[in-house]
């Protein structure tokens, strides 16, 4: 029988997903510290996987559904996670610079001292979304988020501001 426990340091470049699932089913795994930076994750099943101090970077993690996953001080500084299912995730002290969540459903997750500066949060779900400490002064003020507790986030050089 196949394992939930796939150990992936040291994986360089880029990663074929389908290849990860041959052998297992990857909700659950255990990616941590692994490097899937500019990999090809899009639609991948990782619900639940442990991707803490993975790097991501410029990873392709487009309508990924990582809901409950640990990608705590993960690097996914420029990575495309639009459309992605991050409900209730862990993304503590994560590095998402310049990475695009539009549309990313952020609902109940951790990000707490997290980095978003020039992140594109538009259309991103941040419904009851821990957001302690979270670094997000931008080169763009005025980006808009909707569903912060039914009002609106604004990013702006001072930070979140919240509107009702």
């Amino acid at each position: 029988t196949a394992s939930s426990e796939i150990y992936a340091v040291g994986v360089v470049g880029s990663v074929n997903v389908n290849k990860i699932q041959e052998f297992c089913e990857p909700e659950d795994a255990n990616l941590s510290r692994a490097d899937l930076s500019s990999a090809d994750l899009s639609s991948a099943k990782l619900g639940g996987a442990d991707l803490s101090n993975a790097n991501l970077g410029y990873a392709n993690l487009g309508s990924a559904n990582l809901s409950s996953a640990d990608l705590s001080s993960a690097k996914l500084g420029g990575a495309d996670l639009s459309g992605a299912d991050l409900g209730s995730a862990k993304l503590r002290s994560a590095y998402l610079r310049g990475a695009n969540l539009n549309s990313a459903n952020l609902s109940g997750a951790d990000l707490s001292g997290a980095d978003l500066r020039d992140a594109n949060l538009g259309g991103a779900n941040l419904g009851g979304a821990n957001l302690t400490w979270v670094r997000a002064d931008s080169s763009n003020p005025g980006t808009t988020c909707p569903n912060q507790n039914d009002g609106v986030l604004r990013v702006t050089t001072a930070g979140f501001d919240f509107w009702e």
